[in-house]
């Protein structure tokens, strides 16, 4: 659809559909454009709003991203997907609602244990709640490690992220968002990268393809 701002998307939020209430994602992506970040552009209501109620749903308006996802035909865009992503981290820690702050690992640890044991079958939930016991009860040097906490994507792969223009690169779908380790943005997206790749070609990113996308965040 057209608005004042251009081509638009409404987009439809269900409250279900993630682990953060809907309004505080089109706020957080608000936020990440007015911060300069290459994400869709929010258009408020007549009203000044982001975001409106309806049903069970939250829907707002957002700028259309026009281009191609960067899948497996586009693997020579990964460094400077990553090179977004970590302005994407940097605008993220500065979020008013959700700024940046150093936890443990472990707590982030458990809490997706726990939900994966309400979410599971009792039989298939046993081994993890043992697991979840151990970690209690055990805490490694590593969990117990305070690392950066901001609101992540939690979604990082090949069909949120769009090539736009000659060489530019915007990140869309944050339905997922959360406050977690910035980590959590990295650690899955070797295998996550290309699933579900639009030409048939899912499979994950070797060893130099994963660094291609990497190297820029650790770095900043």
């Amino acid at each position: 659809m057209r608005s004042a701002q251009g081509n638009s998307v409404l987009r439809t939020n269900p409250g279900w559909d993630g682990p953060s209430p809907p309004e505080l994602i089109v706020r957080f992506v608000d936020h990440l454009s007015s911060s300069g970040a290459p994400v869709p552009k929010t258009v408020p209501t007549l009203n000044g709003e982001f975001s409106v109620p309806y049903r069970d749903y939250t829907v707002s308006l957002g700028g259309l991203l026009l281009g191609q996802p960067l899948d497996s035909r586009h693997l020579d865009y990964l460094k400077k997907a990553g090179k977004v992503l970590a302005s994407i981290h940097k605008a993220a820690g500065l979020f008013q609602e959700q700024p940046v702050r150093e936890r443990p690992v472990h707590r982030w640890a458990q809490g997706r244990l726990s939900s994966a044991i309400g979410r599971l079958d009792e039989e298939i939930a046993q081994p993890v709640h043992e697991l979840a016991q151990l970690l209690e009860s055990s805490h490694t040097a590593a969990l117990d490690a305070s690392v950066p906490w901001i609101f992540c994507h939690r979604d990082v792969r090949a069909a949120n992220v769009i090539g736009v223009g000659t060489g530019s690169v915007a990140f869309t779908d944050f339905s997922g968002g959360e406050f977690s380790p910035a980590l959590v943005d990295l650690v899955m997206t070797r295998h996550q990268w290309l699933m579900g790749d639009f030409m048939g070609k899912s499979r994950p990113l070797n060893v130099a393809e994963a660094r291609d996308l990497l190297q820029p965040i650790t770095t900043v």
